[in-house]
């Protein structure tokens, strides 16, 4: 099996640098990496590189290649062992990148720390699958939370999130156990409590969630006399049916007023696809839950809740958010059988589709092209979908046109206006009030530190 990166995916990617550090020094090296394909396809995107396949060489003249530490890229997989975190926290790149496998198309996560100026805080150090906004969203909640009950995560990795939660309870009143469960801890996870001080409050379980979730009750009341939770982090099997079992499973342990948090929430790649509509079923439309909101991809909700920890009420209208709209198209929509259009060839198109493509088959097949303006793109095919140009469309029969642009929805509904496309064949989004009542007010969207710091400082409790 050969190396091949996704060529659709690969190049957006590698437009946010111009040089990088390339390490291939993952041991024992997976034998179906063609390494000479790879660099040249590197060079083909017209990546300025040096490559190394031992740390130590990159060490010994770190100085003279400083110009290309902006940039880390490392071919075997996401870095999760001590000598990738600490190669990372030594040059503190701009961005990290990784190739992912099986399906070979490259990952990218801008380095950044848990930097929040809203109070003295320790620093949380990077990890790949997390944001430092993520983080610092964890460490306050879990200090601010101060009704009684231990914290559970579900999926913990190299533990930025265990640290961020861990921190945070530390700081707090209520000062319980960290539960942290996890099929395999990686290398790093020891060093990060340990170098923290908070190795002594963490309660570590390495299970699949299916088998801790036997023994679950047993292991609370040994370790914090009671089975009560008032916060439970969900982070482990991303399919449908994973996140669905994970929320059912342990929200049960989750006493009144306390908050439930899922992560990768939104993301569009077929791994982490199910989650939006599991969260759906389980959450937002279960009246028990209620205060929802998406801060970058945690997707957060209350308890049958007295008082908001976090009050979100004040947050204007949601941004673009494809996971949303797919969901109230579903709810809203019967899309069988039908013939769709989507107006937009960009990447908000693109991650509807591959988020349609994991969960919502019928939505996914009732998109039988797209329409884009630009000539130069009509012709072009994503997922299999030609790109063609309004006045083709207007020869087809069709159902719907739904304008895929949270920018230029107002503009593309009137050119569909006047090429005389009728009304009730348009399915707008963003301007459409029914969505922006039944939708985005319930969910917002919080997506940079400003944000976070307005939000938690109306909410914060000492």
């Amino acid at each position: 099996m050969s190396s091949i990166f996704d060529i659709t995916t690969t190049p957006s990617m590698l437009q946010r640098v111009s040089k990088a550090v390339v390490f291939n020094c993952r041991r024992p090296k997976p034998d179906y990496i063609d390494e000479e394909l790879v660099l040249e396809r590197l060079q083909s995107f017209g990546l300025d590189f040096v490559f190394f396949d031992c740390y130590e060489d990159f060490y010994e003249n770190q100085e003279q290649y400083e110009a290309y530490g902006e940039n880390i890229l490392f071919l075997n997989e996401a870095p999760k062992t001590k000598e990738e975190s600490e190669v990372i926290h030594r040059l503190q790149p701009k961005y990290i990148l990784w190739v992912t496998y099986p399906h070979f198309f490259i990952a990218c996560a801008e380095y950044t720390r848990h930097n929040l100026k809203l109070k003295n805080e320790p620093t949380i150090p990077f990890t790949v699958f997390s944001s430092a906004l993520e983080r610092c969203f964890l460490y306050h909640v879990a200090k601010m939370q101060y009704i009684s009950g231990s914290i559970l995560e579900i999926g913990a990795y190299s533990g930025g999130t265990s640290l961020a939660l861990a921190l945070g309870n530390r700081a707090s009143n209520v000062k319980d156990i960290v539960f942290s469960v996890d099929r395999q801890f990686q290398d790093d996870y020891d060093y990060f409590m340990k170098s923290a001080g908070v190795e002594e409050s963490i309660v570590k379980g390495e299970y699949y969630s299916k088998e801790f979730s036997k023994l679950a009750e047993e292991t609370f009341i040994k370790h914090s006399q009671k089975a009560e939770l008032r916060i439970l982090w969900i982070d482990g099997d991303h399919s449908y049916e994973g996140t669905k079992f994970d929320i059912a499973t342990y929200s049960k342990y989750l006493k009144d007023g306390g908050i439930l948090m899922i992560h990768d929430y939104g993301l569009s790649d077929s791994h982490h696809g199910g989650i939006p509509k599991a969260v759906w079923e389980e959450l937002v439309d279960n009246d028990e839950y209620s205060n929802f909101a998406v801060i970058g991809s945690i997707f957060y909700a209350q308890k049958n809740r007295k008082e908001k920890f976090v009050d979100f009420s004040n947050i204007s209208s949601a941004q673009n958010s494809p996971a949303n709209v797919l969901n109230w198209l579903s709810k809203k929509y019967d899309f069988k059988d039908k013939k769709v259009f989507l107006y937009g060839a960009g990447l908000h198109t693109d991650e509807i589709l591959k988020l349609a493509q994991t969960y919502n088959r019928e939505f996914y097949n009732a998109v039988v092209a797209l329409i884009d303006d630009n000539r130069a793109n009509q012709g072009n095919m994503i997922h299999n979908k030609i790109i063609m140009s309004l006045d083709r469309v207007k020869m087809e029969d069709f159902d719907f046109i739904i304008p895929s642009s949270f920018d230029y929805e107002s503009n593309i509904i009137r050119e569909l206006d006047k090429n005389g496309v009728e009304t009730k064949k348009v399915v707008p989004i963003y301007t459409n009030d029914e969505y922006l009542k039944d939708m985005q007010s319930k969910i917002p969207v919080i997506r940079d530190f400003d944000m976070l710091e307005r939000v938690l400082k109306m909410s914060y409790v000492e």
